[in-house]
């Protein structure tokens, strides 16, 4: 199976649609450029407009590609370094998504749900229980403790994502 390139579909767009008049996804038609260059073939005009006008050269910071695309953990068998790969990116995902957040933010509770803290809390001491299961072994008195406290509140941001971090490594 052949995937279409971008370059394929206006091809393509243009023999079905000889008068240039294109149908957009939402029903609405674009005018396909007469001349297109490379980067706006095939693409409706406002993603040519901001396709050209972005921001180029050194100062924009490139995303790191995901952990399982780094060539990392090569000595694991491969069904391990599955899961390495996936708990690296459960970590850097978390760090992403609660970097903007205060510690105010972290304990809301809009609705009556449970709060961010209880949620980071319980992914790691979640995954510590039942790797604990995993080896065959009873949960310990700590563990035990800790899973009755995954809802107080007092800890700062600071120590919450330490947790985290601790429990993910």
């Amino acid at each position: 199976m052949r995937l279409l390139s971008f370059r394929d579909t206006a091809e393509r767009d243009r023999e079905q649609y000889p008068a240039n008049d294109t149908p957009h996804s939402h029903g609405s038609h674009y005018r396909l450029p007469s001349k297109p260059c490379s980067i706006t073939e095939g693409r409706p005009p406002e993603i040519c407009e901001s396709l050209l006008t972005a921001p180029t050269g050194d100062n924009i910071p490139m995303p790191q590609p995901e952990p399982w695309l780094r060539g990392t953990h090569a000595d694991l068998p491969a069904f391990l370094r599955a899961v390495v790969h996936a708990l690296e990116l459960a970590r850097e995902d978390i760090d992403a998504a609660c970097a903007p957040l205060t510690g105010d933010q972290l304990y809301a509770r809009p609705g009556d749900i449970a709060p961010l803290v209880f949620h980071l809390r319980h992914i790691v001491r979640g995954l510590d229980r039942l790797l604990t299961y995993a080896e065959g072994n009873q949960l310990n008195v700590a563990q035990l403790n800790a899973l009755k406290t995954e809802l107080d509140p007092g800890a700062a941001k600071a120590e919450i994502l330490a947790e985290f971090h601790s429990g993910m490594d």
